[in-house]
């Protein structure tokens, strides 16, 4: 008996999500299909897979071809389907249940009925219509073509009349849908569109580009160009909307050209040209005015327009540099980061690039890198082995390409307005600095009361709060050229703040804002370190070279690092797990510390326990400390 439905889904690779999308079809709500699954020369496990699920349903077929293209092996399912009614599926993409079911509902007086898609994960729904609408033919659709446009853009939104099918041009290397579903339309009697969301599209990354690519595009661009207007020749809005589609893709893909690092810049060049000798841009309708004047992308189009090879690249490299590199080291974070990852995402500013830096994990960390950037070209990701946080950051570094760089820890998020507010106020200052908000207790640390320009030592002095400007580095941006100085590798504590001491020693703007954007969430308190003293003693010698002409905030400085020190001896000599033996032998090993060879007199502090116990330290009197901690 035939089929009701025949369902193709060309593969090429698609070992990773190919079982979810023959599972969709499996759970269709009608069974009266069959299932053809073309293998387009796979080299993964792509075939095997096909093999396994043909084996265990009758209704499903697999066909085997040499690498043909996503055209050749859609005609392949094609000429061997045998149901009434078509429809495509991609071999990463699923069907909702009902789909089928849904879809047949309405093929009544029709040859093709299209539906709403919604693009995944980010849950984007394309709809253009919000009741079922109907159509004699394509020439009907003439007056509601532009407002419909994004639902006839592909073919697996749509089910076709078996009798009806046309073919894929496999001489169309790039958007065959397109071109297919304007040929398809024209032969179709009765169309009806649907509100419903019968089609579930992966939006991942987009396909790593060849040389080839870029010289096929210009030729397909121009392809469904004229294929559309052939339809509708006389339509004035039409041919401009279809124009302006063009020269959006035209715009993306050059841009993509100049961004691939492996070819040099007589190459890009070399391949700009037959974009800009297009004849289809002869036609009067090719105009500046087809990209609003406040558009990001008019400064490329003016130079398109021009046909100035020269001008496109330039125009190009300045689109490509992103106004924020966020720096994100990462070392067993699986349980925090993609939270950390969605509030990069959720950034009102979207021209970022994210560096994730994975320090060598061996959770799931590095699995969840990879699947952030398979799903957004701005995220890159690096593996390096275990190095810490200090040389994750610094191998950043080397490779952000952003004006400005954010610091931003796996564990901690950024409030959705963060850069946004930064770069608003970027103008005029070499680094800008926010407050933030600890996590869970949400006490907030605000450097400020009113939006404030610091030029100098004296005016950072006067600020309500050094925390976020002296002892973090992720309260706010960076302009990038001004980190010439690199993060301490030999350091485990205390890194924030000589890195932020050395950059200070140049004279240095900093706009420092009232506003929490940044949530930083505490750890618990982490065992005492036998190197804790010796980072210590680093951090007091740069501050003290930084910000020598600053007593108030040296002797800020000087009250924390001693109360550093205070709760690392506190930790020893409290620590009932330590014997007596033990605990004397932990502080004698520290008491030739040049923290306590006197350069320090006295602890500049309001607390009178601190002076007492940093007297006790001062001795370095094993005994005498040890009494003195044990009654504090």
């Amino acid at each position: 008996m035939r089929p009701r439905f025949s369902i193709i889904i060309p593969i090429y690779n698609e070992e990773t999500y190919l079982r979810e999308a023959i599972d969709s079809v499996l759970a269709q709500t009608v069974s009266d299909w069959e299932l053809l699954l073309v293998d387009d020369g796979s080299t993964d496990a792509s075939a095997a897979i096909c093999a396994d699920y043909a084996a265990s349903d009758a209704r499903i077929r697999m066909l085997r071809q040499p690498n043909r293209g996503l055209s050749a092996a859609r005609n392949a399912g094609l000429a061997a389907a045998k149901g009434e009614w078509i429809a495509f599926l991609d071999g990463d993409d699923l069907l909702p249940p009902a789909a089928l079911e849904t879809y047949f509902a309405h093929t009544e007086n029709a040859d093709a009925v299209i539906a709403a898609f919604e693009r995944f994960p980010e849950h984007t729904v394309i709809r253009t219509a919000d009741k079922v609408e109907y159509y004699a033919d394509f020439p009907a659709m003439e007056k509601d073509f532009v407002r419909l446009y994004y639902n006839l853009m592909t073919c697996v939104t749509m089910l076709i009349r078996a009798e009806r099918v046309q073919r894929f041009d496999e001489t169309i290397p790039y958007c065959a849908d397109v071109a297919f579903v304007m040929e398809q339309l024209g032969v179709c009697r009765g169309i009806r569109i649907l509100p419903d969301v019968l089609y579930h599209y992966r939006w991942t990354r987009e396909l790593t580009l060849s040389n080839r690519f870029f010289l096929d595009h210009t030729w397909s661009g121009k392809r469904i160009f004229q294929t559309v207007c052939a339809h509708f020749p006389e339509n004035a809005e039409i041919k401009r909307f279809m124009a302006e589609r063009y020269a959006l893709l035209t715009m993306k893909y050059l841009r993509a050209l100049c961004g691939i690092e492996r070819l040099s810049e007589a190459q890009k060049h070399a391949l700009i040209l037959p974009v800009l000798e297009d004849e289809v841009r002869d036609d009067p309708v090719w105009t500046v005015d087809l990209v609003p004047p406040d558009a990001p992308q008019r400064m490329l189009w003016e130079a398109v327009i021009s046909r100035d090879a020269d001008r496109v690249y330039d125009a190009c490299m300045e689109a490509l540099t992103p106004h924020v590199s966020i720096i994100v080291p990462v070392y067993q974070a699986e349980a925090t980061l993609r939270r950390t990852l969605e509030s990069v995402r959720r950034q009102t500013e979207a021209n970022w690039e994210l560096l994730l830096v994975d320090d060598g994990s061996s959770d799931g960390s590095a699995a969840l890198c990879a699947s952030c950037a398979a799903s957004d070209r701005r995220i890159r990701v690096y593996h390096t082995e275990h190095r810490g946080v200090s040389a994750a950051r610094n191998f950043a570094l080397e490779h952000a390409r952003g004006k400005w760089v954010q610091f931003l820890d796996a564990d901690d998020t950024l409030d959705e307005h963060c850069l946004e507010a930064l770069l608003c106020h970027a103008v005029d200052a070499e680094r800008v600095c926010c407050g933030f908000q600890w996590v869970p207790n949400g006490r907030a640390c605000v450097p400020c009361k009113q939006n404030v320009l610091c030029c100098s030592l004296s005016d950072i002095e006067a600020l309500d709060e050094y925390f976020p400007l002296l002892t973090v580095v992720w309260s706010g941006i960076f302009r990038l050229d001004t980190l010439t100085a690199r993060f301490d590798e030999r350091l485990t504590v205390g890194e924030d703040i000589v890195f932020n001491a050395e950059w200070f020693r140049s004279t240095r703007t900093v706009r420092v804002l009232p506003d929490v954007l940044y949530r930083y969430r505490s750890s618990p308190p982490a065992p005492p370190r036998i190197d804790t003293l010796s980072a210590q003693e680093a951090i007091d010698r740069r501050v003290r070279e930084a910000y020598r002409g600053s007593a108030r905030m040296v002797r800020w400085f000087t009250v924390n690092l001693i109360e550093v020190c205070i709760r690392w001896f506190e930790s020893v000599i409290q620590n009932a797990s330590l014997s007596e033996p033990q605990k004397r032998l932990l502080v004698a090993t520290q008491l030739d510390s040049a923290l306590l060879d006197g350069h320090i007199p006295d602890y500049p502090g309001d607390d009178k326990r601190c002076r007492a116990l940093w007297q006790a330290l001062l001795s370095r009197d094993t005994d005498v400390i040890l009494r003195t901690f044990s009654k504090s």
